[in-house]
C-alpha cells in the first residue's frame, strides 16, 4: 500500500487570498460605475452599500472634517451593521484624546490607517467597546483628499481580525481617491450651477429696475461707444428706436 499526503494549506491560502483580491478589483469598478452615473453627494451611500455587500465588510462610513472649534467628524453617509456606534463615537480630527485614532490621524495626516486589531490597538481605546459590541474586528481609515488637504474619511470595518493586506489596502485607496475626485467634481458643479443661478437672479433683477425705470438708464462700451443696453425710457425721452441708439454714428 502506497500512501500519498500533501499538504494544501498553502494553496489553499493563496486561492483565498487571490479570491478577496478578485472581489476587491470587482469593488472597485462598481464604485467607480456609482460615482460617474452620481448627480448629488447624497447619492454616493451606493458607495458604502457596495463596499459592504460587494465587498463582504461589516459596515463602511464616510465622514466629512469640520472646522468647528471641536474640530468633529461628521457622519455624511454609512451602510451595514452600525448599532448606534457613530452616534456614541464623538470622532475629532483635532489632536485630543479623541483625534488620535486611526478616523483623527488619517485625516491630520492624510494618510491611511490599518487597524488590524481592534480589541488590542492602544489607539482605539475610547471606541473599543463599542466597536466590538458592533461585531468589528479591524479596520481601516482612508482619508479622502482634495489637494494636499484630507477633508474627510472613508472607513471601512471588518468582522474578522488582520483583515487588510496590502494589495487589497491598494485597491482601497484607488477606491477613496475616486470617491474623494468624485465628491470634488459634484461640488464643483453645485457651485457652478449655483453661480449660474446666483447671475441669472440678478440679470432678471437688473431689467426689473431699469426697464420700469423713469430716468435714462444704457450701458456703453468705451472706446467704441457701443450701446450695450438701452431702457425703455431712454427710447421714450430721446425719440430714439434701440436700433438708431445702436447704429455707427459718423
Amino acid at each position: 500500500m502506497l500512501t500519498i499526503a500533501t499538504d494544501i494549506t498553502e494553496l489553499k491560502e493563496v486561492e483565498a487570498e487571490q479570491h478577496r483580491l478578485n472581489r476587491a478589483l470587482r469593488l472597485l469598478i462598481s464604485c467607480s460605475e456609482v460615482l460617474a452615473r452620481a448627480k448629488e453627494e447624497a447619492q454616493l451611500i451606493e458607495v458604502c452599500r457596495l463596499i459592504v455587500e460587494m465587498g463582504g465588510y461589516r459596515m463602511a462610513w464616510v465622514g466629512y472634517a469640520e472646522d468647528d472649534q471641536e474640530k468633529n467628524v461628521r457622519p455624511v453617509m454609512q451602510y451595514g451593521s452600525e448599532d448606534g456606534y457613530l452616534d456614541r463615537a464623538e470622532i475629532s480630527w483635532a489632536d485630543t484624546e479623541r483625534g488620535r485614532g486611526p478616523i483623527g490621524i488619517a485625516i491630520r495626516t492624510g494618510v491611511t490607517q490599518i487597524n488590524q486589531d481592534i480589541l488590542n490597538n492602544p489607539l482605539l481605546a475610547l471606541w473599543r467597546d463599542a466597536a466590538l459590541a458592533s461585531g468589528y474586528q479591524s479596520s481601516i481609515a482612508l482619508p479622502l483628499r482634495c489637494g494636499a488637504r484630507a477633508f474627510g474619511v472613508l472607513a471601512i470595518y471588518s468582522a474578522s481580525p488582520a483583515n487588510f493586506n496590502t494589495e487589497e489596502v491598494k485597491l482601497l485607496e484607488e477606491l477613496a481617491d475616486n470617491l474623494a475626485r468624485g465628491i470634488n467634481a459634484l461640488r464643483l458643479r453645485a457651485d457652478y450651477e449655483q453661480s449660474v443661478e446666483t447671475l441669472r437672479q440678478s440679470e432678471a433683477h437688473f431689467r426689473f429696475l431699469t426697464e420700469n425705470a423713469s430716468d435714462m438708464i444704457f450701458l456703453m462700451s468705451l472706446p467704441d461707444g457701443r450701446y450695450d443696453y438701452v431702457s425703455p425710457s431712454s427710447t421714450r425721452l430721446t425719440g430714439y428706436t434701440p436700433q438708431e441708439f445702436t447704429a455707427p454714428r459718423s
